[in-house]
């Protein structure tokens, strides 16, 4: 039966999310901030308006107290554009020898397109101009994007920006875990299965969609739709991270196909795994997170050659 019924939203059904929310990112316990490591907390000035984009970068204590040069991993949460759902692994992340950088974009309701995506560039503004002690001494000037689901939307959306806008920021490569693009030319086979799906269906994606669109019209806006792009040319390397019983994994499986056709270098890896399945402890996971890793540690190290 799904979640929601086929004739739309249905508030009773939607009161059920609301508490599963409530339980994913209230009732589940923060994830403690790492050990030996330096947090930097400070405000982004939005290049839109007077809004402060709260960040924080991290940083190993005995990478600071040296005089070496890293690259950033830039983290955009998941949350369905309306929930700040805390990044579990910022360990792991911070193992590969880099910086980490977090920013809390702002969220719908209250805040529509593209807003999110301006507080995104603007912080990305604010790392190429190394405007913090920290990026100036110890950013080698690199830096990926990694996003997960709505994330992942503005990870990617990110890149096109800083692209058209010429910003001039190496990104290495962008992370996409199970990435929310908004195709919405039906038919796709994920969106063709799994549109009744219990979990993540099509009409629950429609009614949080809704929540950010200020109108219909962004449907056909690339940066919220990259696909609608009319090129996909000089974009960085990109990974994906699908889970196969995700409406949204032919798109990001169409996406990567769009990528390599403009002649960007791309992987796609497929998981038996839900929506956001990435975060799971289990067995699946964890594999496709190890993975994922994997192919960032090669980036850094300049091996993927």
């Amino acid at each position: 039966m799904g979640v929601y019924e086929n004739k739309g939203f249905c508030p009773l059904r939607f009161k059920l999310v609301q508490k599963f929310n409530q339980l994913i990112s209230g009732g589940m316990p923060v994830p403690p901030d790492p050990v030996n490591t330096h947090i930097e907390s400070l405000k982004v000035k939005s290049l839109i308006d007077d809004h402060q984009v709260p960040m924080k970068i991290y940083i190993k204590e005995d990478i600071l107290s040296t005089e070496r040069k890293i690259p950033i991993v830039y983290y955009l949460y998941p949350g369905g554009f309306s929930v700040e759902l805390p990044m579990p692994n910022k360990d792991e992340v911070l193992d590969l020898g880099v910086m980490l950088v977090t920013i809390s974009y702002r969220l719908a309701p209250e805040n529509k397109f593209p807003k999110a995506l301006e507080d995104s560039y603007s912080c990305l503004s604010y790392i190429t101009a190394k405007s913090n002690k920290i990026l100036e001494k110890h950013w080698d000037g690199r830096l990926v994007v990694y996003g997960a689901s709505a994330g992942g939307n503005i990870a990617t959306c990110s890149t096109l920006l800083v692209r058209d806008r010429g910003l001039g920021l190496d990104i290495i490569c962008q992370l996409l875990a199970c990435p929310a693009l908004f195709y919405t030319d039906k038919g796709l086979k994920s969106q063709i299965l799994y549109k009744d799906w219990y979990f993540h269906g099509e009409s629950s994606i429609k009614y949080i969609n809704d929540m950010l669109m200020r109108d219909q019209n962004d449907y056909e806006n690339p940066y919220l739709c990259p696909l609608k792009a009319k090129s996909l040319k000089g974009l960085p390397d990109a990974y994906f991270l699908l889970g196969e019983r995700d409406y949204f994994c032919s798109e990001g499986e169409l996406y990567y196909e769009k990528l390599k056709e403009s002649g960007n270098k791309a992987i796609c890896r497929i998981y038996p795994g839900e929506h956001g399945f990435d975060i799971s402890p289990n067995e699946v996971g964890k594999k496709a997170k190890r993975e994922m890793f994997e192919y960032l540690k090669k980036k850094i190290e300049g091996k993927d050659k």
